[in-house]
């Protein structure tokens, strides 16, 4: 099993970098799925092999929240999609901001990642598409998370500050790197005790 890093080569942007030590399930296939170099029952960043194998949603393992993920890179949404299963969380995977939008309207969620870097609509274009619709429609706001491979002051800006007093189309901003799967986490734990689930 070879080690990787997550920064990529060729057209695999490094907007991956998320924050533990991974090595490819198979070194043949780069969009294979990841997982830790050595994942323990106590450790919560263990991102086990599920199976998932597409952008078909998952059923959560036990009642509480569902999560909406929009990311061009299918190496991102994979990495995404086991730490979801991993913790019993209901998801459903989206390829860019158009696919999100369609799908939120189709459904609620409970929680949306969104991509900041995606062609055709990027995620704080998605962001601002589910704020008019929840607006038109009087539906509460669903909590929106952008990451990104960037830090970017100027899309900082775009997502978090809004007009008029109002609060931007994006709650949070994580920059993919460091801490971020501890911060998707965090804000994975706090979605499901506000809704009641059982601990994360």
């Amino acid at each position: 099993m070879a080690a990787a890093s997550l920064v990529m080569p060729g057209s695999i942007r490094p907007a991956l970098a998320m924050s533990v030590d991974l090595t490819l399930d198979s070194p043949t296939t780069p969009t294979g799925f990841f997982s830790q170099k050595t994942p323990t029952a106590a450790n919560p960043l263990s991102l086990p092999d599920v199976g998932w194998s597409g952008d078909s949603p998952t059923t959560s393992l036990a009642p509480g929240i569902n999560v909406l993920c929009a990311d061009d890179n299918p190496i991102a949404r994979g990495i995404l999609a086991k730490l979801l299963h991993g913790k019993g969380v209901a998801f459903e995977m989206a390829v860019d901001g158009f696919d999100a939008v369609d799908k939120y309207k189709r459904q609620p969620f409970s929680l949306l990642l969104l991509d900041v870097q995606m062609p055709k609509m990027d995620g704080i274009q998605a962001a601002n598409e589910i704020r008019a619709y929840e607006k038109a429609n009087g539906l509460k706001r669903v909590r929106i998370i952008a990451l990104s491979g960037l830090s970017n002051e100027i899309d900082k800006a775009a997502a978090l500050d809004g007009r008029n007093g109002e609060p931007g189309p994006v709650d949070c901003f994580i920059t993919k790197g460091g801490k971020s799967l501890r911060l998707i986490l965090d804000e994975l734990a706090a979605a499901q005790e506000a809704r009641g689930g059982p601990p994360i």
